[in-house]
């Protein structure tokens, strides 16, 4: 069993920033917080005496419920995710509960693709997350853990969790309404990986929401990937190359793709003298300085609230396992 010490020597971080992670203190970098979190796992930390005593006293129950945050198909550092873990995070800090993020491929199927500390059962519970497919969701389903599904899936991925799902309809309709604004009559709908259901349901309520505002959105400027992942920002290249576009503005469902969009938007700009046109994505997490004509929702209180409830429903569920009772599969619209 390890210590604090044992941990900041294996890192190299000192052990006071290791101290301010196991304590849930919020001044420590998501990438740092992360690693010691795995490193946490790997060398089976031991809390001290003074926490020990608080752990018998009833005072903290920080490391009786572990949960298992999977990245199915993403990582950590991936742009879309930063806002959302931040707050997932602080909510498992703010309820004394330790979380554990993990990521697996999006082609996760067997047994043996499954993240260590879900196939070995070292959580109590899981929150799943990305490019999530019926077979994963399923053999997680088979070890007994409890677990909620964040954003919109069919039936059959959701399975027997709890669905936490995010009101993304609205906001693709205010996102509509925003390219409007700005002047954009014939829209552009740029998507990486077309035969994601989430992203079809994204493409099909900007469709709908652009017709209402009276946009077109012509057939041949629906740009989509030719595989499942990549491809999309060669196809775009040629077409930022003219000095007329076939399009007064886009909308491109992924933030990373939504940027490269920008770069090559400005690019544009600056070879012909032309204003860029505006660029909207359902999520900006950051904004670099670069990008000015990037338009997205202010989607901050419902990445909070997004957290707060994945965590929230996910305690009820393994403290109804606990209890020796079936959890009760819940659906909650943020």
């Amino acid at each position: 069993m390890a210590n604090v010490r044992d941990i900041a020597q294996q890192l190299g971080l000192s052990v006071a920033t290791v101290s301010r992670v196991l304590n849930h203190r919020e001044n420590v970098a998501l990438s740092t917080r992360e690693r010691v979190l795995a490193c946490f796992q790997e060398l089976q930390y031991a809390p001290d005496g003074r926490q020990r005593e608080a752990i018998r006293r009833g005072k903290y129950d920080g490391l009786q419920k572990r949960i298992c945050h999977v990245l199915c198909g993403q990582l950590p550092e991936d742009p879309g995710c930063a806002g959302y873990l931040s707050n997932l995070i602080n909510a498992c800090a703010h309820s004394n509960n330790q979380l554990v993020i993990v990521h697996t491929r999006e082609d996760a199927e067997e047994w043996k693709d499954l993240p260590a500390p879900v196939r070995k059962k070292h959580c109590d519970g899981v929150i799943l997350y990305g490019y999530l497919t019926a077979p994963l969701t399923a053999r997680i389903a088979e070890l007994g853990l409890p677990g909620v599904v964040i954003g919109s899936y069919p039936a059959e991925v959701i399975g027997s969790f709890s669905n936490i799902l995010p009101d993304i309809e609205s906001m693709v309709a205010g996102i509509a309404s925003k390219l409007w604004a700005c002047g954009v009559r014939d829209a552009a709908s740029v998507v990486e990986c077309p035969d994601n259901y989430a992203n079809r349901e994204y493409l099909r309520w900007f469709e709908s929401a652009a017709v209402q505002q009276g946009m077109r959105l012509r057939p041949e400027n629906r740009y989509a990937g030719k595989k499942r992942m990549g491809g999309i920002l060669e196809e775009l290249k040629p077409v930022f190359r003219q000095r007329e576009l076939p399009f007064d503005g886009v909308f491109a469902i992924d933030e990373r793709i939504a940027r490269e969009v920008d770069k090559l938007n400005f690019m544009r700009a600056e070879l012909f003298g032309v204003a860029p046109v505006p660029v909207a994505t359902i999520r900006l997490s950051y904004h670099s300085g670069y990008e000015k004509t990037l338009i997205s929702p202010n989607n901050r209180n419902q990445d909070h609230e997004v957290a707060t409830q994945s965590v929230a429903v996910l305690l009820e569920a393994i403290q109804a396992l606990r209890e020796g009772k079936t959890p009760v599969q819940k659906t909650v619209l943020v």
